[in-house]
C-alpha cells in the first residue's frame, strides 16, 4: 500500500493534536489507524477532544489484508516528517503487530499496539446545520476573547441556534461579546446548544480549513464538526451560561463618535 508523504504528514500532525504524549492510559498516546481498500482512516482522542480524518492511499490493498492497529503518535510523525520520499510503502504485520514504512533508500518497523480496546471516537451524527468555514472561524475570534482565563463554565462560549441565526455570546462578568450570523431559512428549527472552553474552541477553529462547508451538530454531551474530510468533536461544559437576550434589554438613549486611532489609543 502506497501513501503520499505528505497527505500522510498532514493527517498525522492534525490527528495528533487530540494525543497526550503522556497519558494514563498508554494506549491514548497512539493513533488508531484503519484501512480498508483505497482509504484510511486516523483517529485520536483525549476523551476531551477527539479527532478522525481519511486519506486516500495510492494503491488499495485486497479486503482481506485490510487492517487496524494504533501507531505511537510522536514516533510516527517524527519518523514521515524526516522521510525524503513523496511516496512510502506501508505494510503491516498483525502477528509481529510491526509497522513497515518503505521508501527506495529505507526501512523502518514501529511496533504498534493492539487496536481492540481504542476509544471511539463519533463522527457527525444528529441533527445540524451548514455554515461557510471561514465565517464560523471569524466570528469565533471575535467572541472568544470576551470568556474567562478560569476553568468555571463563563469559561465557555456559548454556540447555538436561536430563530434561524446561529448565535455566539462570550462574557467572563465584565466583558460581553455576541454575534449573530444568518442561516439558510431550512434550519429555522433546528435546535442546536452547546458551551466549549474558549481554549477549546479555539483549538478546534485553527483546525478548520478556510472557505469550506462546516458541519456543526450538538448530540448528547458533545458538538461536534465536520469538514471536507476532518470530524472534530469535543466535551460540552455543563452548567447555567449567563442569557444572550440581556444584551437586548433596550436600545440605547444616547450614542458617540470616537475617531478609532483615539479609541485604540485610550
Amino acid at each position: 500500500m502506497k501513501v503520499n508523504k505528505s497527505a500522510f504528514l498532514k493527517a498525522l500532525q492534525l490527528v495528533s493534536k487530540a494525543v497526550n504524549p503522556k497519558p494514563i492510559i498508554p494506549l491514548l498516546a497512539n493513533i488508531l489507524i484503519e484501512v480498508e481498500g483505497n482509504s484510511m482512516r486516523l483517529s485520536g482522542t483525549n476523551y476531551e477532544l477527539g479527532i478522525r480524518t481519511n486519506i486516500t492511499v495510492d494503491e488499495g490493498i485486497e479486503g482481506k489484508e485490510s487492517f487496524t492497529t494504533a501507531i505511537p503518535a510522536k514516533l510516527s510523525t517524527d519518523l514521515v516528517n524526516v522521510i525524503q520520499s513523496e511516496q512510502i510503502d506501508l505494510s503491516y504485520d498483525s502477528i509481529s503487530q510491526q509497522l513497515l514504512f518503505k521508501t527506495d533508500t529505507s526501512k523502518n518497523k514501529v511496533h504498534c499496539m493492539n487496536a481492540d480496546d481504542f476509544p471511539d471516537v463519533p463522527g457527525m451524527e444528529g441533527e445540524g446545520i451548514t455554515i461557510n468555514s471561514t465565517m464560523f472561524k471569524e466570528a469565533i475570534e471575535r467572541v472568544s476573547y470576551a470568556a474567562s482565563p478560569g476553568e468555571g463554565i463563563l469559561g465557555g462560549v456559548l454556540i447555538t441556534v436561536d430563530k434561524g441565526k446561529l448565535i455566539l455570546f462570550a462574557t467572563d462578568g465584565f466583558h460581553l461579546s455576541y454575534e449573530e450570523i444568518p442561516l439558510d431559512k431550512k434550519y429555522k428549527k433546528v435546535v442546536l446548544r452547546a458551551i466549549v472552553r474558549s481554549s477549546m474552541i479555539e483549538t478546534i477553529s485553527r483546525m478548520i480549513e478556510d472557505g469550506a462547508d462546516l458541519e456543526i451538530a450538538t448530540p448528547g454531551t458533545q458538538i461536534r464538526f465536520r469538514c471536507n474530510s476532518t470530524e472534530i468533536n469535543s466535551q460540552k461544559l455543563d452548567g447555567q451560561f449567563p442569557d444572550y437576550n440581556m444584551l437586548k434589554a433596550g436600545e440605547p438613549n444616547t450614542s458617540i463618535s470616537i475617531p478609532t486611532l483615539l479609541l485604540l489609543r485610550s
